[in-house]
């Protein structure tokens, strides 16, 4: 997170003044952009445009254990909550059938609970 702030601003602030302002190594940033990507986040890359397609060819319906079973089938090795994880961070997400259930309701002529000190 603190990496990606200082690269987003490097071009209107000099990045050892932004280390020192957040208390973060000139040293770790540089270290972390010479570092290359993980196994998980390349196989998540093409993950991810896998799920979308078959989440798409699927009227965009199915939701992760629906997705997972139909991707297990076409033949893609992916945990189901790997699926869920990615789609998650894709912003996608099966349809629920029916309304949602309301336990209580709530009363409309209540007034706030106010905290006293």
């Amino acid at each position: 997170m603190t990496v990606a702030f200082i690269d987003a601003h490097r071009d209107r602030f000099p990045v050892a003044a932004m280390c020192r302002v957040l208390v973060f190594s000139e040293r770790t940033f540089y270290a972390v952009k010479a570092r290359p990507l993980s196994a998980r986040s390349v196989s998540d890359t093409a993950r991810r445009a896998t799920i979308v397609v078959e989440w798409k060819a699927n009227y965009s319906c199915y939701g992760a254990r629906r997705l997972h079973k139909h991707l297990q089938r076409q033949g893609h090795t992916i945990a189901r909550c790997t699926v869920a994880r990615l789609m998650g961070d894709l912003g996608i997400r099966g349809v629920q059938r029916g309304r949602r259930q309301f336990t209580t309701h709530p009363d409309k002529t209540a007034g706030t609970a106010t905290r006293s000190r």
